[in-house]
């Protein structure tokens, strides 16, 4: 059964640098990884592209999806992020493991999950 790997915690800790050594080191593990893409009210950074590294929208459509059922809706910082459940579970019934790195109140959340609470996880803390 797939399983969701979630890397988290604060900001500048390193998970990017951790991330990127283990698609460097054990490619054919990180070919087993994918990840869902998240929702971001910012605008995209340099070098970033719209529906590869976030899903960029507005603000206002972020709030619209607060409260409704399949979504986590989280402030983060001063931006709002999403994820739509049914992109997680896309994933995981791909039969590929499911990977989040990011945010540990995102990561919290996505635990939490009553749809994912079936889904076999494995979390990482970096502090």
């Amino acid at each position: 059964m797939p399983r969701f790997v979630i890397l988290s915690g604060p900001s500048r800790i390193g998970k990017s640098p951790l991330t990127k050594a283990l698609a460097r080191l054990y490619p054919d593990l990180w070919e087993t990884l994918q990840a869902p893409v998240l929702y971001n009210c910012r605008e995209p950074r340099p070098g970033e592209r719209d529906d590869v590294d976030y899903h960029f929208r507005s603000r206002d459509f972020l709030e619209s999806l607060r409260g409704r059922d399949g979504y986590v809706v989280l402030d983060v910082r001063k931006d709002i992020q999403a994820l739509a459940l049914q992109d997680l579970q896309a994933v995981l019934a791909s039969g590929k493991d499911a990977f989040f790195e990011g945010n540990p109140y995102i990561a919290s959340a996505l635990m939490a999950a009553p749809e994912l609470r079936e889904t076999p996880i494995v979390s990482c803390f970096l502090s």
